[in-house]
């Protein structure tokens, strides 16, 4: 039996001292070995919990329990601390995944630290910034006149990508932020004006609606490439074959005459006993040749989720800023958004897009009808 302990530890001698610790140390670890323990039985117990709730509702013919994946919120916050990145204003790059790898680092700056005398050099630690500058820059260009011999004045050209006093950066700005960005006229006067550049509404509009006929020619090229194309043939019921899902498999001639037989065999029937269903089997069979259609083009999507996914941004345009008023600016809707949505299907840059169109520095973007044939073949 355990000694008695007295109420003040004061009067404990070293030794004694010792000895209690070492009884604490004992207990402590006791009780986290008992904890460990309960913890795995419960564990199990939940396991077999989980089984029967299961067994229960496949014998009541319930729907199974979702996949429930794992939250990314407890490795964020098992990440806090020095080590983790979550120091306060260290702004670490840990956690971005592979983001940095697309970036082209511009300049270099060393940050000294304010350590006292004497203080050993470790090397760096880095981070990387990401920052926008937008400015308005104003530029006077002095055109040259020159008259020739018989009395014709010639004027110096001016760069192809200044429309009306503004230049290609900022037409491409406002390109993108009223057809990718889905920004107002209104707003975009707004924000260009309190940035300093003096632009009204229906200057924005004009830019808007500004060198439509090259985006127009490269948007119906696309759609030729489109339709000429090898589409990917999807099953939008979600049906699986081989393991596989979405994808369908085109008749043969037999199969077709045999699938045709079974459709005229169960809606051509004389008599089933029910008005109500007598007469829909005959409305459906004098449709056959369009819900048959099929299988003469299997391409035909069983669903519209797809169309109903590309006009959503005609409808989302439409909820923000109305509808268009005048036929040019209909044109340049329809055109820019069929041009931002195949940027968006092919993977790329929308903004780098309108920028090498309107030959402004930075990536070259091939000829969408192009990269859409080539990604048909």
């Amino acid at each position: 039996m355990a000694a008695r302990i007295p109420d003040s530890l004061d009067r404990l001698s070293h030794d004694d001292l010792i000895g209690v610790v070492r009884d604490l140390i004992h207990g402590v670890t006791r009780l986290g070995a008992e904890n460990e323990k309960l913890g795995g039985a419960l564990g199990k117990l939940r396991i077999e919990h989980q089984a029967i709730k299961d067994e229960l509702a496949r014998l009541k013919h319930l729907p199974p329990r979702p996949p429930i994946k794992r939250s990314g919120m407890d490795k964020a916050t098992d990440a806090k601390g020095p080590e983790g990145g979550g120091e306060k204003g260290g702004g670490s790059t840990q956690g971005r995944g592979g983001q940095l790898d697309k970036l082209t680092i511009g300049a270099t700056v060393v940050v000294t630290a304010k350590a006292p005398t004497g203080s050993r050099h470790k090397g760096y630690k880095d981070i990387v910034v990401q920052d926008l500058s937008l400015k308005p820059t104003v530029t006077r260009y002095r055109r040259e006149r020159r008259e020739t011999p018989d009395g014709r004045m010639i004027l110096g050209e001016l760069d192809r990508g200044i429309v009306g006093g503004y230049g290609p950066h900022l037409h491409r700005l406002v390109l993108a932020l009223h057809f990718s960005g889905q920004v107002t006229c209104e707003r975009i006067v707004a924000l260009l004006n309190g940035m300093g550049v003096a632009i009204s509404k229906r200057q924005v509009v004009r830019l808007l609606t500004a060198k439509l006929e090259t985006f127009r020619a490269e948007d119906e090229a696309v759609l030729k490439a489109g339709l000429s194309g090898a589409d990917v043939t999807v099953d939008d019921t979600g049906a699986r074959h081989a393991g596989k899902s979405g994808y369908k498999l085109a008749p043969n001639l037999e199969q077709a005459q045999i699938l045709r037989a079974r459709f005229d065999r169960i809606f051509k029937r004389a008599r089933t006993g029910y008005a109500r269903l007598d007469s829909l089997l005959k409305r459906l069979h004098r449709h056959k040749d369009e819900l048959l259609r099929v299988l003469e083009r299997p391409e035909i999507p069983l669903g519209a989720n797809a169309s109903e996914n590309d006009i959503r941004a005609f409808v989302t345009k439409r909820k923000i800023s109305g509808g268009t008023v005048s036929e040019k600016g209909r044109d340049a809707r329809d055109v820019m958004l069929g041009l931002a949505k195949t940027c968006m299907t092919l993977e790329l840059s929308f903004y780098d897009f309108i920028g090498d169109r309107l030959a402004t520095p930075g990536p070259k973007i091939p000829h969408l009808a192009n990269l859409v044939r080539h990604d048909h073949a």
